[in-house]
């Protein structure tokens, strides 16, 4: 039985999914489309590709079913990981490639802009990155979804000025399933989550 009903349910995978994820037979029908952000096509084994149309975006903008959809797997120098850039001169360079016409409905970055759910538990720091946040209101997307720091997991910030703001990482500082995953309907902008279960 389905989560939520009878709905296209539009997956963004922010990372590895190949390893956590795997389609439920069942309702694998409903869910017909999943962005893959910094994680080759080819390499989504555990995908089955016959009901799922998969789209790798990595600095890329797509539209699905006339939502505009933009994703980049950069993240600005911390630890030792894939996909990371200088602050400042290269992640500018990063941000200046989506583009500001209004196309881009959701963002989806691996890094949360600086300020947004991007306190790490290493030093209680802020770690996003300035140049996202600074450009953020330029992009001007509907919401920004965002993991990378897993101790701000499954939070959302909703402001009076900018996008909504989530970070959807699932799993925990400790590699952990801990966070819900959350639901956003496009048509009516209401939000619900699906806790662990």
């Amino acid at each position: 039985q389905s989560l939520i009903g009878n709905a296209n349910i539009y997956m963004t995978m922010i990372g590895d999914p190949a390893q956590f994820y795997k389609p439920n037979k069942e309702n694998s029908s409903l869910e017909k489309y999943a962005a893959s952000i910094g994680k080759p096509v080819e390499e989504l084994t555990e995908l089955d590709k016959t009901n799922f149309r998969v789209a790798q975006a990595e600095d890329t903008f797509i539209n699905i079913d006339g939502i505009g959809i933009y994703g980049s797997p950069w993240s600005p120098i911390y630890g030792m990981w894939a996909f990371m850039k200088h602050r400042n001169t290269e992640m500018y360079e990063v941000w200046e490639q989506v583009p500001t016409d209004g196309s881009v409905d959701i963002l989806v970055t691996h890094t949360p802009a600086w300020g947004r759910n991007d306190i790490s538990v290493r030093g209680n720091l802020h770690v996003g990155c300035e140049m996202l946040a600074n450009k953020l209101s330029v992009i001007n997307p509907k919401v920004h979804v965002c993991g990378h720091i897993h101790e701000c997991g499954g939070k959302i910030v909703e402001e009076s000025f900018g996008p909504i703001s989530l970070n959807a990482s699932l799993l925990n500082e400790y590699y952990v399933l801990a966070h819900p995953i959350w639901i956003w309907d496009t048509e009516t902008n209401d939000w619900e989550t699906i806790s662990k279960k």
